[in-house]
């Protein structure tokens, strides 16, 4: 949300935690010098980071201020851990964003802002959360939990997120699934259904039937015929053409998960 063209290490978006060299070096697919969260195949898009991550991506493309908005400091505290506050402006938007980088919560006073008295803010990591500017015109009052974030906005200039797939099951790299396992897979928000089911697809090729929740944000594919087939690697994807019911947002990407299955089941008999 500052200045400049956000910078990712790989594996952050994963939890990599590195560790004494040569396991500084982990690999985000199955390979060599991998400990702890980086074991197997890493390239998991439900991960709670790479969740994270991606949401703050959707907020950059939605709001042009946290791309090339003027940056000013609202408030830093240079001695140790605490808030730290800026706002991104860029003609009538004003992104205020507001970190606590100690433990504890802390509250950051009232500070000025574009924004006319009476404006309703929103935060985005949080739309239940609401508060309006006062005379002056100045921010109210914003408490924010230890090491946490928060980002404000006028509601009305609050747009829809692109949606995302937020969990799958199988879960990403798990092994011995078996071969008549459905997938299931919740989205972040209610969807298109035709538009995810032509996206949809299995590699090696797979059919089925699809069921949905009745808020429409939870697929369930159920292999039919002789199943998913027996100790292969199934690649699960939807492609970025799925949408959102209500908004009619695509996909920013592609998404992808995979799993292995184990076994096909074996007929039982029963002797005479």
């Amino acid at each position: 949300t500052a200045r400049g063209i956000p910078c990712l290490y790989y594996g952050t978006e994963q939890a990599f935690n590195g560790g004494n060299d040569p396991y500084d070096r982990e690999d985000m697919f199955a390979g060599q010098f991998e400990q702890g969260p980086s074991l197997g195949d890493n390239f998991n898009m439900t991960h709670p980071l790479f969740q994270w991550v991606a949401k703050l991506n959707n907020l950059r493309r939605l709001y042009p201020a946290l791309r090339t908005g003027v940056h000013s400091n609202l408030w830093a505290n240079p001695s140790g851990p605490g808030l730290f506050a800026y706002a991104r402006r860029l003609g009538t938007q004003e992104v205020l964003v507001v970190l606590n980088t100690a433990t504890s919560s802390q509250t950051l006073p009232d500070r000025r802002t574009l924004y006319p008295a009476g404006t309703r803010l929103v935060n985005l990591f949080d739309p239940s959360e609401t508060a309006a500017v006062t005379a002056g015109p100045r921010t109210p009052p914003i408490t924010v939990p230890g090491t946490a974030a928060k980002i404000f906005i006028a509601q009305s200039q609050m747009l829809p997120l692109d949606p995302v797939v937020t969990s799958i099951t199988p879960a990403h790299d798990s092994t011995i699934v078996g071969t008549a396992t459905p997938i299931v897979i919740q989205f972040s928000q209610p969807m298109d259904t035709r538009s995810v089911e032509s996206a949809f697809s299995t590699i090696p090729a797979t059919t089925g039937a699809f069921a949905w929740s009745p808020a429409r944000d939870m697929m369930t594919f159920t292999p039919g015929g002789a199943g998913l087939p027996a100790q292969s690697l199934v690649s699960v994807r939807i492609a970025a053409t799925a949408r959102a019911a209500a908004s009619g947002n695509p996909f920013c990407s592609a998404f992808e998960s995979r799993f292995k299955t184990g076994q096909a089941a074996q007929p039982t008999t029963q002797g005479q």
